[in-house]
């Protein structure tokens, strides 16, 4: 995760709602920071906070706020948001990738819609 994905992803959480949630889950935003070092793909950051915060032993567990989260720094980082009503729909296929225990087409949906 380098700098300017570092600093997206932390603006996102520090203006959702959903922080609260993370803390009462005990995920934590610094751990998750820590684990993505290495990582400089933007798709693959949007799969793992996923993967991270909205998934039990590689299932999706219906935690949303994971999810929003992702689809906010999806949204960031695409330098160019799309329209709400695109977001929306573009939200609820994820939805639907994640219900169908398709996590590893979480990059594919960022590249196709972002």
């Amino acid at each position: 995760m380098d700098k300017c994905q570092r600093d997206a992803f932390l603006k996102v959480v520090a203006s959702s709602d959903h922080h609260a949630a993370l803390r009462r889950e005990g995920l934590s935003v610094k751990d998750f920071i820590d684990s993505q070092s290495e990582v400089n793909s933007t798709p693959k950051l949007v799969e793992n906070i996923i993967k991270y915060f909205s998934t039990d032993n590689g299932k999706f567990n219906s935690f949303m706020p994971g999810v929003f989260i992702a689809a906010q720094f999806a949204m960031t980082m695409s330098g160019s948001p799309p329209p709400r009503s695109q977001f929306v729909l573009s939200l609820r296929e994820l939805k639907e990738i994640l219900e169908d225990d398709k996590l590893d087409a979480v990059a594919e949906w960022y590249e196709q819609r972002f």
